[in-house]
């Protein structure tokens, strides 16, 4: 008998971006620009000092080297508000894209999605948040690397 996959929805976020985001929609996928080592479970040793690092560089703004996370909002109000600013600001192809995860996309190793609620993951290893992008992090979390074609449902253009 055919094993049937699962429909139930997880997690739904969206993701505002523009010209100069760090991570782009490649007509595919949402790729970060940096595709390094990380372990998101990391608890101690060189990995969570990789994980720290990485976490640190990725929430700091003025930061212009790429990281292998990708910023999401786990609601919409906030990806519109966050748009809207990036529209006031003249920002240029500003799109919000929607995002669905399944309960397929997070089991298995080769199909596994992995993200995490960006405060949660700072606390857990000891990183203090920028007063800058506090506000912002109440409502994000950060996907490893990729956010796969497969789960985005709808990318909506802001002019």
């Amino acid at each position: 008998m055919a094993r049937r996959r699962s429909r139930r929805v997880i997690a739904r976020f969206w993701r505002v971006e523009d010209r100069h985001s760090a991570a782009r929609y490649d007509g595919l996928d949402i790729v970060a620009l940096s595709l390094g080592w990380v372990n998101m479970e990391a608890h101690d040793g060189n990995e969570r000092r990789i994980l720290y690092r990485a976490l640190e560089d990725h929430l700091d703004w003025s930061n212009r080297n790429p990281t292998p996370f990708i910023s999401v909002y786990a609601h919409r109000d906030a990806a519109y508000a966050d748009a809207e600013r990036r529209v006031r600001e003249d920002r240029m192809d500003v799109v919000v894209t929607e995002i669905v995860i399944r309960e397929e996309d997070i089991g298995g190793q080769r199909s596994r999605i992995r993200f995490r609620q960006v405060r949660k993951l700072a606390r857990e290893n000891h990183l203090r948040i920028p007063p800058r992008a506090w506000h912002n992090s109440k409502e994000e979390f950060v996907f490893l690397h990729r956010i796969p074609g497969r789960t985005i449902v709808q990318r909506t253009h802001w002019d």
